[in-house]
């Protein structure tokens, strides 16, 4: 079920309770807009590092197994003789 019931036109029960996750969610994608703007509009900057950079997993909140992977990963890299920050 990847849809969310308000959006399917579920029993109103449904609506009222699940009606306090439109919040955050607004405030998640005003963010994002904001994010992209900014860059858009060139009031941000992309910087180019001259280093290689990993990216461990998407924007998540807790539980997704990030932290353990990003210590492995680290771990791994390290062994082979290069630095981690």
């Amino acid at each position: 079920m990847t849809e969310f019931l308000w959006r399917r036109g579920e029993h109103w029960s449904h609506r009222i309770l699940l009606s306090p996750l439109r919040v955050p969610e607004a405030i998640y994608r005003a963010g994002a807009f904001l994010h992209r703007l900014a860059y858009e509009t060139r009031i941000r900057r992309r910087v180019d590092v001259p280093l290689r950079v990993i990216s461990v997993g998407n924007l998540a909140v807790g539980g997704s197994g990030k932290t353990p992977v990003a210590a492995w990963l680290a771990r791994q890299i390290r062994s082979r003789g290069w630095k981690v920050a």
